[in-house]
């Protein structure tokens, strides 16, 4: 915490396990440093308010790093969808094959989850089946729906977010290389949040509505039943 007591460093990038985020984001707040936190925020949802609301008592900057927000191929997408219709159906699928990985959930979904967010808003209803290693979260919107798969097992690397609309299809492959390096796209929009004081594209009130989503999904997965979200 000697970063946190230098009065020189204005600002903080937390890139740790997700269970340490609320201790060291809080304490950076506290001590009234901008923040820009790697997804997820944090675990727990009254965890993840408390941050927010210390941010905004602190007049501090609070980012996290949903990444596809940044990522010129997802935003072509979006450019896209204004000649496409009525969105459908999204699908994404985030699959690969890492041995031993687990929390599946926690640590996929919320790449495929902003994305649905920002197009759809948040969700009526989810639904989420699978385990530790392998999952399939659906969520239901007003004329509309939306699939997550995601998975440890699977025999090759899968990262694709297809949107199925009116007039057309949009898939967009994360796995491609297209223009400017989003994390570099990211670093300077919080670089500029700092600076200008904006809000930034992705703050912690929408990390909220994401781990909302994700934590209700995983009760799902406990109890094997539908959840209001």
């Amino acid at each position: 915490f000697d970063v946190l007591r230098n009065p020189r460093i204005k600002a903080v990038v937390i890139a740790t396990p997700p269970n340490t985020h609320y201790l060291i984001a809080s304490n950076a707040l506290e001590w009234g440093k901008d923040v820009l936190v790697e997804k997820p925020m944090t675990l727990d949802l009254a965890e993840a308010k408390k941050l927010v609301t210390l941010a905004e008592k602190k007049k501090c900057i609070l980012m996290v790093g949903h990444l596809m927000m940044f990522h010129e191929g997802y935003l072509k997408l979006k450019q896209d969808l204004e000649t496409a219709g009525k969105i459908n159906y999204i699908q994404a699928r985030r699959l690969e094959i890492k041995p031993g990985r687990k929390d599946v959930v926690w640590q996929l979904a919320p790449h495929d989850l902003s994305m649905i967010v920002d197009l759809l808003g948040e969700p009526k209803k989810t639904y989420c089946f699978g385990n530790d290693i392998s999952a399939v979260l659906r969520l239901v919107y007003e004329g509309c729906g939306a699939g997550v798969f995601l998975s440890w097992a699977y025999p090759y690397e899968e990262r694709t977010f297809s949107v199925i609309c009116e007039n057309k299809v949009l898939v967009f492959n994360n796995r491609l290389k297209i223009g400017k390096e989003p994390l570099m796209s990211e670093a300077e929009h919080f670089l500029e949040c700092v600076k200008t004081r904006q809000k930034p594209i992705t703050s912690g009130a929408d990390a909220i509505k994401i781990i909302k989503i994700i934590n209700d999904a995983r009760k799902s997965v406990l109890k094997d039943k539908e959840l209001n979200v």
